[in-house]
């Protein structure tokens, strides 16, 4: 019965990913093991598990939009904006946190509607827990990155400064043979 379920939240997961644009499809594999991740960690029955993932996905993407909204407001505060226009940022990032405690509460109670009380709780701590775990993964991959980065740096650097020997004694070994080289009279 747990592979069913299994089964089918993967069969969701595809189906959604297959329905998606490019920019979408990014983050597609991070979906696909999130709806692992929640399947594992939240006990649904069939019947349960047919209701459930329709309602999540749809509570998943308007969180998603809200989120990726709230992005673009922070990444304009990198410029130089007047101070109008950071007053209207402020206003929409109230507006969007508003937005989001009414998306939670509104898919709260269509979550109560098809799993019990404990399965809503499962799922809350779940995703909590896999963003967490997406956190610690985006920071060894950075961590990774830079230190291949300065791999790469220190081997350039180690490079240069064996060309710059081997120029150098190429010189001297030059400068040798002119001296060693006798004109002839």
């Amino acid at each position: 019965m747990k592979n069913w379920v299994i089964g089918f939240g993967f069969f969701l997961a595809t189906s959604v990913a297959f329905s998606q644009t490019e920019e979408e499809k990014k983050g597609s594999k991070v979906t696909e093991y999130k709806i692992d991740y929640l399947t594992k960690k939240i006990v649904l029955t069939p019947e349960q598990a047919k209701q459930f993932w329709p309602v999540y996905t749809d509570y998943d993407k308007e969180r998603r939009e809200i989120r990726l909204s709230a992005r673009d407001i922070k990444r304009s505060e990198n410029e130089k904006l007047s101070e109008d226009q950071l007053k209207e940022n402020l206003k929409k990032m109230a507006d969007l946190k508003q937005k989001e405690a009414g998306v939670e509460k509104k898919y709260l109670d269509k979550f109560l509607r098809v799993v019990a009380p404990q399965q809503v709780s499962e799922m809350q701590k779940a995703e909590r827990e896999f963003n967490r775990e997406m956190i610690q993964i985006i920071h060894e991959r950075r961590e990774a990155r830079h230190n291949l980065q300065q791999q790469h740096h220190e081997k350039r650097h180690e490079h240069t400064q064996t060309q710059r020997e081997k120029s150098v004694e190429h010189l001297r070994e030059h400068r040798q043979n002119l001296h060693e080289v006798k004109p002839k009279k």
